[in-house]
This record gives C-alpha cells, sequence and structure tokens, in this order.
C-alpha cells in the first residue's frame, strides 16, 4: 500500500502561503495582541490555517492505520515490542495529544484565568517532546547508516544535546497564557524566543540529514546501482529533511517577526508534520522489509546457481551432519528419496509409519544410505560481503558468515535493537 499523499506540493505550499499571510498580518498592538485585534479576515484566516492542519493530520492519521496494524501484528507479543514500535507509538501519539491539546485550547471558550493558567503549557511540552522523539529516531537512522561508525555516534550525541538547549529555551521561557475575547487558552513569548526553537531543529536536521546522505552516496558509486533499501533511505532522508526543513525556517519566521496569536497558529502545522514525515520513515521501511520478505529474493550463492542451471535439492533430500562413532569423525546422513513423496515431502505408502501397514507386511524398508567424512582440517573463508546497515540496526555488524538457507529470510533490514 503506497502511503504517498495526493496532492502533497499542492497542499504544502498552500498551507506555507498561509503562513506567510498570518506573519505579514498588521498588529496594532506590539506587546500583548489578542486574535480581534489582527482583524476579521486575518482571524479567519488563523482559523483556517488550523483546520487545515489538522484536516491535513487527520488524513495521514487514517491513511496509515492499515501499516500501523500491520506493524502491530508483526510484534512477538504486547510485551515484547521492538524499539521501532515503541519510538512509532510514541512520536504518533504524543503528537496526536499535541494536535488535540492545542485545538482544544485555541477554539475552546470559558476558560478562567486560573485554568489558561495551568493548560497553556500542556501543548508546548508535548510538542517538545514529540521533536526530541523524532530526533531520536533520525540519530538511530543516521547512525545505522553509517554502519555504526563511532565519530557518527558521538557527533550525534553531542548536537543532540547542543540542540536540546536552544529547544528548551525557545518552548518554555517567558512562556505567557494568551486569551481572546471569547475566552480561549494559548500560548506566546513576549521576548521572542521561541524561535530558538526551530532554529536547532533545523540545525540538526541539516546536520543529520547530511551524514547519512553521504554515507549512502559513498557505499553506491553512482545511483544506477543502488539496492532498494538505498533508494528507499534516500528518498525518505530527503523528504523529510526539505520538508520539515521548510516548515522550520517558515516558523522561525513567524516567532521572529508576528504577534503571538499568529505563533500559535503557525507552530500547529510544524507538528502535523513533525508527526507525519517520522512515523511515515518507520512505516515505510517495515513495509519494504514485508515486500521483500514475501518475493523472497534469493541469496547472491542461490543466484549464482541460478545462473549456471544448478538445482538445488528439496530440503527433506539434503544430507543431514550427525555425530558419528567415537574416532569416526562427524557424517552425513542423506535420506532415502524412495521413501518420501517427492512433489510434496510426505512419506510414501511403503511407510513404517502406519502401523496397519506394517503388520502386513513383513517387508523392511531399505535403510538410508550414509557418507562418512573425515574432517582433517578447518579452513576459514573470507569474502567480500555486500551488507547494507539495516536502519534501525544498532548492533555490531555481521561477521562474515555462511550464506543464508534458501528458506531463511534474508537479513537486510531489523527492528531497532539498542
Amino acid at each position: 500500500m503506497s502511503l504517498a499523499m495526493p496532492s502533497w506540493c499542492f497542499r504544502l505550499s498552500t498551507l506555507l502561503a498561509m503562513i506567510a499571510l498570518c506573519a505579514s498580518s498588521p498588529s496594532p498592538v506590539r506587546d500583548f495582541p489578542t486574535a480581534a485585534s489582527l482583524g476579521s479576515w486575518a482571524n479567519e484566516l488563523l482559523h483556517y490555517l488550523r483546520v487545515a492542519s489538522l484536516s491535513i493530520a487527520l488524513y495521514d492519521y487514517l491513511a496509515t492505520l492499515p501499516a500501523e496494524f500491520r506493524l502491530y501484528a508483526s510484534q512477538p507479543s504486547f510485551l515484547r515490542m521492538s524499539n521501532a514500535c515503541i519510538l512509532f507509538i510514541a512520536v504518533r501519539y504524543v503528537s496526536v495529544v499535541c494536535l488535540v491539546a492545542s485545538s482544544w485550547g485555541f477554539f475552546g471558550t470559558g476558560f478562567s484565568p486560573k485554568v489558561c493558567q495551568r493548560y497553556y503549557l500542556v501543548t508546548p511540552a508535548t510538542k517538545l517532546l514529540a521533536v526530541l522523539i523524532s530526533q531520536i529516531i533520525i540519530s538511530i537512522r543516521t547512525y545505522a547508516i553509517s554502519r555504526k561508525s563511532p565519530w557518527v555516534f558521538w557527533t550525534l550525541c553531542a548536537l543532540f544535546i547542543a540542540c536540546l538547549l536552544p529547544e528548551l529555551v525557545g518552548t518554555v521561557y517567558k512562556k505567557i497564557p494568551v486569551q481572546d475575547m471569547y475566552q480561549n487558552c494559548t500560548s506566546g513569548n513576549i521576548v521572542r524566543m521561541s524561535w530558538l526553537h526551530y532554529l536547532a531543529a533545523v540545525v540538526f536536521d541539516v546536520v543529520t540529514t547530511g551524514i547519512s546522505t553521504t554515507y549512502l552516496l559513498i557505499n553506491s558509486p553512482t545511483l544506477s546501482p543502488m539496492s532498494g533499501l538505498s533508494r528507499l533511505l534516500l528518498k525518505e532522508g530527503m523528504s523529510y529533511f526539505f520538508v520539515l526543513t521548510l516548515v522550520n525556517l517558515a516558523n522561525l519566521y513567524v516567532f521572529r517577526t508576528s504577534s503571538i496569536s499568529t505563533q500559535s497558529c503557525a507552530a500547529g502545522f510544524g507538528e502535523a508534520m513533525t508527526m507525519i514525515m517520522s512515523e511515515h520513515i518507520i512505516l515505510n521501511l517495515h513495509d519494504w522489509r514485508v515486500i521483500q520478505a514475501s518475493t523472497q529474493q534469493p541469496s547472491e550463492r542461490h543466484e549464482m546457481d541460478r545462473i549456471s542451471g544448478v538445482q538445488r535439492a528439496p530440503s527433506y533430500l539434503r544430507p543431514t551432519v550427525v555425530s558419528g562413532a567415537r574416532g569416526a569423525g562427524p557424517r552425513a546422513v542423506i535420506p532415502d528419496s524412495r521413501n518420501r513423496n517427492v512433489l510434496g515431502g510426505r512419506p510414501s505408502r511403503n511407510s513404517m509409519d502406519d502401523p496397519t501397514r506394517a503388520k502386513r507386511s513383513s517387508r523392511r524398508l531399505d535403510p538410508p544410505l550414509e557418507i562418512r567424512v573425515q574432517i582433517h582440517e578447518a579452513v576459514k573463508i573470507d569474502y567480500e560481503s555486500d551488507y547494507e546497515p539495516s536502519v534501525f540496526d544498532i548492533g555490531a555488524p555481521p561477521a562474515p558468515i555462511d550464506l543464508p538457507d534458501e528458506d531463511e529470510e534474508p537479513a537486510i533490514f531489523e527492528s531497532i535493537a539498542l
């Protein structure tokens, strides 16, 4: 199922134009304006901006419900969810709480000053938490793409801590409750420090996207031989970078130049985009893994066997290595194909599994063929691996091992393993 939103570019450009109109709206009072002071047309535009943000977020939520259920169904159990699933739930539903709280405070009426004093920080706090979860997802993705490079790990840790301080300052410092003539409840920043939050977010996105894109291009000398996973990672990374960077730059301009009432409306669109882009990274990668598993692509060894015309025997005819007698070494036991149904792998009618037929027949089945193998020396063979890092695989890179069996799923993508 495709998760692409129809008319995405048109909707994005329309909403950004609405943000710019809100930012350029005149305000006669610079210190503490209300929504009514912006004029009737600007007040309606603020409401339209809120409704548009909620509509896009709701549409994407409903469109991704099937992918969300597929992600849940792939988990071993409710108490043993992968870290990817946990981060998906966190960024998705913390963002939902943020959008609902923000819209409830903006469209609600009858908030007393005492109630608004306790409520107005709910939206900024949940917004900051959603942004931090999104940055954790991007950090893990970037670290995995770099093949777990130590310098990338420490760079991301330092970058996360460095961006955390301005994000905290821009979110909670000097925040005040703002109410209009209908007694709604939003928040504002009279000292105009909120733009630091969006500046830090832009810096974080630029650095992480630059690192991941560089590693993807280095590992693929040209774009043409890129694997499906590399193309998906590059596409998702560029989409995340351009959309969120554009939104954060627009919010940075709004929080630097516009009124307090406009700030809360412009922030709502950024909250929706953070939720959408972050959850799509996990859902699209999970769907890619499911598609790869369903197609059952052969490994490199089996692909070479197919090209050269080599036929692999069915699994029930492959030799089984068992321990032999003392001093004789291991031996390989090959099942007798005369006692198997070749098409289905079921025992033939002469099988001794049927006790009734065994009593009627005194003829004994031939014993299985045996091949004794004496091991004189163990040899280790290294090979050039085309290993591609899982975007959420934080363990050590796999050592050279035997190629997987034909019936095994290719270990191209794994869940987050912190």
